[in-house]
């Protein structure tokens, strides 16, 4: 009985000290992602400067 009760603290404080901010660092990786594709787009000749910045502008 001891020994559940310490694995469900243990728990309890991982759960309390584990970083909440997963949520940002997914979106900041998106970000980085789609200007990424776009510089490769823009690499390949699949589309032209101007289209480039107008979408960097969006994004």
């Amino acid at each position: 009985m001891m020994f559940l009760a310490i694995i469900l603290i243990g728990f309890l404080l991982y759960q309390y000290m584990a970083p909440k901010d997963t949520h940002n660092r997914r979106s900041m990786g998106t970000i980085n992602s789609a200007r990424e594709m776009l510089d490769i787009r823009l690499a390949k000749g699949e589309i032209s400067v101007e289209e480039y910045n107008e979408i960097k502008q969006a994004l």
